[in-house]
């Protein structure tokens, strides 16, 4: 999708590109000679990219991925990956957050801090996004980047 957006003030016009990818759940099943291996879960997986002149900004989200172990009739390790403080509702489509409840003093600390509190809403398993300024002013190959060219991303995992 590509979007102008007209500045008023300078009368400049800034292009936007946007590609945006949501798939609510994909369940994925690996199969060797009539046999399944294992099991892949995928929830709530979102993707947002927005490009302008200037910067490329890539967020990526998981909120929930589980690996089953399928190998055996009675395996020792059934579930081979999974949160440990997230579990997912099938019949609700939902991530529950599962943390331990937080005592009054933990609270008044937060708060005092000025955090709000996590919610099962905001649970997520692997959250990354990525700003890339596409601004190039070195030509040369082996010139050490300005500050405005490096990207920068952070990476949050529950």
């Amino acid at each position: 999708m590509n979007y102008s957006v007209m500045d008023n003030e300078d009368s400049l016009q800034v292009k936007m590109k946007m590609v945006e990818l949501s798939i609510s759940s994909i369940t994925l099943s690996f199969i060797h000679r009539r046999c399944e291996l294992m099991t892949i879960f995928i929830s709530k997986m979102h993707t947002h990219i927005t490009e302008t002149e200037q910067l490329k900004n890539i967020k990526f989200s998981i909120g929930y991925l589980q690996i089953d172990n399928q190998a055996e009739s009675d395996p020792v390790y059934p579930i081979l990956l999974k949160p440990r403080d997230l579990d997912y509702n099938v019949s609700q489509d939902k991530i529950i957050l599962k943390l331990k409840r937080e005592t009054d003093n933990e609270r008044k600390e937060r708060e005092a801090q000025g955090l709000s509190a996590l919610t099962s809403d905001d649970a997520k398993m692997f959250q990354l996004q990525m700003v890339i300024n596409n601004k190039s002013s070195n030509t040369g190959k082996g010139a050490a980047p300005d500050s405005e060219e490096q990207a920068s991303g952070a990476v949050n995992t529950l």
